[in-house]
């Protein structure tokens, strides 16, 4: 690639910033421009919780896929790093990487 891009960095900006829809155009336009192999690419839901202290992140498609950090900077960094060692490790183990199947939704109540 001509340019080093940090995908982490570049994906957590756009979750907090875009509409899925203009993320996932931003994201296909990346890996086409760099002419990566899209059909790897998987998105899997990621649950933050905040406690007393700090903040823990985990991954419901990948069990045992979890992390902890004190600032929810910190914890976005550390689950992405978490995601890739896990898929790492199984993938070596010689597991099959899981399916994305988890959805979520935010219920507001008066």
């Amino acid at each position: 690639m001509p340019e080093q891009i940090r995908h982490d960095d570049l994906i957590i900006y756009l979750l907090r910033h875009l509409s899925v829809r203009i993320i996932t155009f931003l994201i296909f336009s990346t890996f086409n421009k760099h002419k990566l192999n899209i059909r790897n690419v998987r998105r899997y839901l990621i649950i933050y919780e905040k406690g007393k202290d700090g903040y823990s992140a985990y991954v419901p498609d990948l069990p045992g896929c979890t992390s902890a950090g004190g600032t929810k900077k910190e914890i976005e960094e550390n689950i992405v790093e978490a995601i890739k060692l896990h898929i790492e490790v199984m993938k070596a183990s010689g597991y099959e990487i899981p399916e994305a199947n988890s959805e979520s939704e935010m219920v507001v109540f008066s």
